[in-house]
């Protein structure tokens, strides 16, 4: 079946238009476009947005038909795009739920003081380009993540906010099916979470796991998601269960706080199927 992906490449064969681009244009990294393209990467609601929006604004290169053939395809019906919400402690809730996105008049890249970055949107919201940390990069972000630079050299998630959020986020690919229950909140292998970075203060005193018991866990010895059970304050032991009920394989477990690098809050799951 027809992707997105393959349309863009025959748009930028036909159009002699390069990925890069088009990684330029929209703010996404170049590998993110390459994959969308080699077809290894399903790209999201936003990021569809972004794409077509900019290559919209190239005047005299396409016109409103191509884009909508590049977005729907020939059946002129919208592509079904996985959608999900942020809900943390500084908002009331954002979707990146389908709908006409288009930058404002005034382009510029806003950044925060944690390095997020925004961009406004027409419609009073604003896309955040969140870091993403791929699967197959677990590796490379466990000798890197505290090097500024390869942070910002990571493939760029983008998702729509309705305001300015003054935390650190980032974006990781789900790697197994420990967090695979059955249920349609299950996290499983390819979803995309956002998180949330909880800063290393607040690590010395009981953790509130109430609202966000799924973390992300990046330790010395790889990068896990699991939901935190309990707090052992004055061990610096936080423990750990898994959702998929096989014991055998996804067991139960425990980890050192002195042994952790960082510990994210998910927020939201991109489900890169919908469950049933």
């Amino acid at each position: 079946m027809e992707t997105f992906g393959d349309r863009l490449k025959q748009l930028l064969e036909n159009k002699h238009l390069s990925r890069y681009s088009i990684a330029k244009g929209t703010k996404l990294h170049q590998s993110t476009i390459g994959r969308i393209v080699d077809g290894e990467n399903s790209p999201n609601d936003t990021t569809i947005d972004l794409i077509c929006n900019y290559l919209l604004s190239l005047k005299g290169i396409l016109d409103q038909s191509e884009i909508d053939w590049l977005r729907y395809g020939d059946k002129g019906s919208p592509l079904e795009a996985p959608s999900f919400t942020i809900n943390d402690s500084t908002t009331n809730g954002s979707s990146s739920e389908a709908s006409a996105l288009e930058p404002s008049d005034d382009e510029s890249i806003l950044v925060t003081a944690n390095g997020m970055q925004f961009q406004k949107l027409k419609d009073g919201r604003y896309w955040m380009f969140v870091p993403l940390v791929e699967q197959h990069a677990y590796a490379g972000y466990l000798a890197g993540w505290k090097d500024k630079e390869y942070i910002e050299e990571l493939p760029k998630h983008v998702i729509t906010v309705d305001h300015i959020h003054q935390g650190a986020y980032k974006a990781f690919g789900v790697r197994g099916d420990s967090m695979n229950d059955g249920s349609r909140d299950a996290i499983c292998e390819g979803d995309i979470i956002d998180g949330r970075m909880l800063p290393r203060d607040f690590w010395r005193s009981k953790l509130h796991i109430h609202e966000y018991p799924d973390f992300v866990i990046v330790h010395h010895e790889g990068i896990v998601v699991k939901r935190i059970v309990d707090h052992d304050v004055k061990r610096g032991i936080i423990y750990c269960e898994s959702l998929n009920p096989n014991k055998e394989l996804y067991p139960d477990s425990f980890y050192r706080l002195s042994e952790v690098y960082e510990l994210y809050n998910v927020v939201s799951v991109q489900q890169k199927r919908k469950r049933r």
